[in-house]
Formats: C-alpha cells, structure tokens, sequence
C-alpha cells in the first residue's frame, strides 16, 4: 500500500504544462527578467500555434521617461534577449529514475578512429551530442532538485512531514540513476580517452573533458541544495544525507585524482574559480541556443516611404515645370507672365523638398502604429545520424514598441491598471505608458526530433531582461527624513524608505491556426509592480497572478462576481482563467 502511495507522488510531481509557461523575478538589482516557454506544436492536431505577449510600462512622471528623452532604441538597447529551445526529455525509468543515454556517436567516432574521412564526417556530431549529454543530466538535477522543494512545500502546507520521509527513499533511487549516467559516461568515453592509443580531434576531446568537468561541478552544487533541504528532518533522511555526503566525497576525489584544472584552482580565488564554471555552463550550454537573424523593419519601410514621398515631390515638380512651359508659350500679357514664371518656379524649388519630407515623417507615424521595428527569423542548427548538419527555419519573433496615451489604453489593460484602487481618495497618477509587443510564429510542419535519444524538441525558451540603470538617476535617495508627532514623546524624526513604483500588465495570448484559419484563441493576464529606489530593484509583488483573469470566446463572465467595465467595450468576455492556457 505505502509502495502505491509513493507511486501516486510521483505522477503528481509530473508538471502539467500550459503551452506558454512564463515566470518573473527579479534577476539582480537593476534587471528585471521574464522568462517563457512557447509549445513548437500542438501536442494533439495538426496546425500552427501563434503566440503574442504584450508588456505595458507605467512609468511614474518622476523618473523622466518620456518619447524624447527615452526613445524606442533606447529600451531595445536595455533588454537582453536568451533564445533558445528547451532541453529535450529522454524517456524515463520506473520510478521516473534517469535512463541513461548511449552516446553512438562517440562510440562509432572511437571505432573508425584510423579514418580520416570518418572522424571528418562524425567530429562536430560528436561535439553536439556531448554537450547535450550535459545538459540533459543537469536538466534531470534541477528536476531532483525542484520535484524535492514541492514535496517539502507540499509537507509544510499540510503539516505533514511524513511526505518528505515517504519521498525521500524514491529520491534516493534517482539521484543514483543520475550518478549512474555521469559514472557511465567516464566509463564509456573519458576513461578510453585518457587510456587508449585513440586518435582524436582536439575539438571532440576539448568537448568529452570540459562536459566531465562541467557534469562534476554540477553534481556537486546539486547534492549540496538537497542535502541543505532535507536537513532539518534530521535521522529520519539520515540513509539520504549520508548518500550525498558519500557522492560528494567521491567527486572531490575525482577531480583532484582526474581534472586537470581542478588541480590549478585549489590555490586560485573564488572570482577565478566561479568565472571557469560560467565559461563552462555557457560553452556546453551553446548547443541550445538558436541562430537568429535580425531585420530591423524601421530601416525597410523608411526606405520605402522615402521613395514615395520623392515620387510625390517629383510629380509635383513636374507638373509645375508643365504649367511653366505652357505660359511661356503664350506670349500675351508678357510681364504679368514673367513674374508668375519665376512665383512657380520658386514654389517648386521650396516645396519638392518639403513634399518629401513632409510625406515621410506623416507615413512613418502612421506606419509605425501597425509594422513591427524587428523582425527575428529562428533557426536551429539540426544533426542526423550521420552527422550532417543543417540549420531548420523554426519561425520568426516580431518585436514592437509604442508610447500610448492612457485614453488609449485598450480597455482590458487599463482595467487591470485600476484594479484596487480606491476610487474617491486615491491621488491621481500620472504615468507614461510604453508598450512592448511580442509575437511569436511558428512554422514548424513536423516536429522536431534530435536524432540523440530521439529526444522531440518541443519547446522554444526565451528569456527577456530589461535594466532599469537609466531610471535610477532621478530617483530621490532611498532614505529620507521624516517628522511627525507623538502624543507621548512629542515631535520625532525618524528615516523612511523613498521608494517608486514601475508596474507592469502583461497580456498572453494563445491561438492556434489549421489551414491559414484560427480555429482557437484565449489570452491571460497578470500584473506586478517594480518596487525602485535609487540603488535599483528592491523587490517584485504580485497585485494580480496569473490564472486569476483570463478571455475566451463565446464564454460568459465569472470573476469574484464583478463586472469589469470593459466588458461592453471589448469583444471577448472576461472569465475565470485556466492553468493550462
């Protein structure tokens, strides 16, 4: 029975995936990160998912931001864009243990190793499925690691410790599995490597040793969070404790016995040291990331418009050169004639430039409300069995940013910015409203498959950064004075924090297209608020979470019993929003 039990955990540990995942958080103290997890394919139909995400900025009047002194190039220059697809899962064990993977690859790249031509043929697959042997065994850690924490949430919510202790023996099985498959892959591939006449491409072997580094390091930061978890249930977890302690032991030992740079660094500094691991996490983590190309559309209708406007600019030219011919054809009333000749022939001068001009900058505001400013087109760098290699078109990510007049608010946001307010005695606000704008394309027909494991890519990961540095230099300092009076002690004077606030709506929006038609759509919300001072972030709050308000169509309204006034403006009705949007 308690073996049923255990079994039941764990398909509810299995994470129910929505297909846009998002989180927020603060990243460090002046950036702020948004991270989301787009589905490449419908998991069920044949067709196309669309994505679009919209962020709307409320800046406060007190930090300056305005479309002259803050300009869309400047907000694109302070936000950092991380594509790439997620880790693939291989299939798993019983117990959801970690089923090693065989590397072939590697294994076919060590037989043929006297040919030339074949290890030509087999280097760069080699490489790839290397590192992404890193990542698949890190991806399982930080699973460990996650599937832990909500038992232990899970535990604390209903004051029930025997949860962690009934779990933590299944976590002992795959924590070996784990470890299992980095000991494999030493025995399979590293120890040939260090013993074997073999000859070996520098690129390949570079690749085998820093992934055995990189999976060391990795285990030992992982065992550590676990061990730190598990330690305040004490004898109970005594069997798990002892086990990491054991793994961690031998991985120390392997390192100073087998990795050479393990060995230089036992007298280097903690900067030297923590800067070779991001070295490492980036250089096996590059076989992830997406080959982007980016067109910047403001330069391509700019160009476009500009030809228009001197088209205009000339048809008028000539047109005044036509009427000028004419009047000098006819040669009654001489003087009169004269002066009108040179009055037309100055006007043309004046106005063929202004023509020009004025036609560019009235069409690029009106384009600007409705044309992306870039266009990303997302490729993969994708490797058959027999090496070849070839970058597979993903889809495109659009990209724009407005300022808006809050009377233009579309009705749905500026309700989730009111939301709370207290309506007669709340100060009013005044804010600068920025909107980004995010759509996401893809044109996938088939899915995706890496030939390693035939693991299917499923999921495009982006992650979204934006740094608030600029907007700290206005800020008052982030202590001040303040007096007031005490019926006891009289007038006092103590420090209060000065802090500002940045909110933030985000929209999502999931619809999904078959035959060039949109056969579903359904979007969801969520608002926080940027708490600021002067040194950068203090900390993110929640005002509405997601899942809490959402639209679909044809549904009627159901949230806490209100009704939004918005509801008669837009087309889509508010209702309760679902997890798996």
């Amino acid at each position: 029975m308690e073996d049923e039990l255990d079994w039941e955990l764990d398909e509810d540990l299995e994470m129910v995936e929505s297909q846009l995942n998002t989180q927020n958080s603060v990243h460090d103290r002046t950036q702020f990160e948004s991270k989301f997890d787009f589905e490449l394919t419908p998991s069920q139909h044949q067709g196309k998912n669309n994505y679009e995400v919209d962020m709307y900025l409320f800046f406060p009047k007190a930090v300056g931001v305005t479309s002259e002194s803050y300009p869309r190039e400047a907000f694109y220059g302070d936000t950092t864009h991380l594509l790439r697809v997620r880790t693939p899962e291989l299939k798993r064990g019983r117990g959801n243990t970690f089923a090693t993977p065989r590397l072939n690859s590697v294994e076919q790249y060590f037989k043929h190793h006297l040919d030339t031509s074949q290890r030509d043929r087999l280097s760069q697959l080699v490489v790839h499925d290397t590192k992404l042997f890193g990542c698949l065994v890190y991806t399982e850690l930080k699973r460990v690691r996650s599937d832990l924490a909500r038992v232990i949430k899970r535990a604390t919510n209903n004051q029930n410790p025997d949860l962690v202790v009934r779990f933590h023996s299944r976590l002992m099985s795959r924590v070996e599995s784990v470890h299992s498959a980095v000991r494999q892959y030493r025995e399979r591939y590293v120890w040939p490597l260090k013993t074997e006449p073999l000859l070996v491409d520098d690129e390949v072997r570079r690749a085998l040793l820093l992934v055995d580094e990189y999976l060391s390091y990795r285990l030992e930061s992982s065992l550590i969070a676990l061990h730190r978890l598990v330690e305040p249930y004490g004898q109970a977890v005594e069997d798990l404790q002892h086990q990491v302690e054991a793994l961690l032991t031998g991985e120390l030992e392997y390192r100073n016995e087998h990795v050479q740079a393990a060995a230089e660094r036992v007298e280097a500094r903690v900067e030297t040291y923590y800067y070779r691991l991001g070295l490492l996490k980036k250089y096996v983590s590059e076989v992830l990331f997406l080959q982007t190309k980016r067109i910047n559309k403001d330069y391509v209708y700019r160009n476009f418009v500009a030809a228009f406007g001197a088209a205009l600019a000339a048809a008028f030219a000539v047109l005044t050169n036509v009427q000028t011919t004419r009047m000098m054809v006819n040669k009654e009333d001489w003087g009169f004639r004269i002066i009108a000749i040179t009055m037309l022939g100055i006007i043309a001068y004046v106005f063929k430039d202004r023509i020009k001009d004025l036609t560019k900058e009235y069409f690029n505001s009106r384009l600007k409300t409705w044309l992306p400013d870039y266009d990303v087109q997302m490729f993969y760098t994708h490797f058959d069995a027999q090496g070849k290699s070839a970058n597979a078109y993903l889809g495109s990510s659009q990209e724009t940013v407005r300022y808006l007049q809050r009377s233009s608010l579309p009705p749905d946001i500026d309700y989730l910015r009111q939301l709370g307010h207290r309506a007669e005695l709340e100060p009013e606000r005044f804010e600068t409203v920025l909107h980004y704008n995010k759509r996401m394309r893809f044109e996938i027909e088939q899915s995706l498959r890496d030939h390693f494991g035939q693991a299917e890519i499923r999921r495009i990961h982006d992650v979204l950064r934006f740094d608030v540095s600029q907007f700290l230099a206005k800020m008052a300092d982030p202590r001040q004075k303040l007096s007031y009076f005490n019926a006891e002690k009289g007038i006092l004077t103590t420090e209060a924090p000065r802090v500002y606030h940045l909110n933030l709506v985000f929209r999502y929006r999931v619809s999904h297209t078959q035959e060039g038609k949109q056969v579903s759509h359904a979007s969801d919300y969520e608002r926080l608020r940027l708490v600021l001072n002067k040194k950068g972030i203090v900390r993110v709050e929640t005002v509405v979470a997601r899942g809490e308000l959402g639209q679909e169509e044809g549904l009627e309204l159901n949230h806490r019993g209100e009704l939004p006034p918005m509801v008669a403006l837009h087309p889509l009705r508010l209702v309760p929003s679902r997890a798996g949007l």
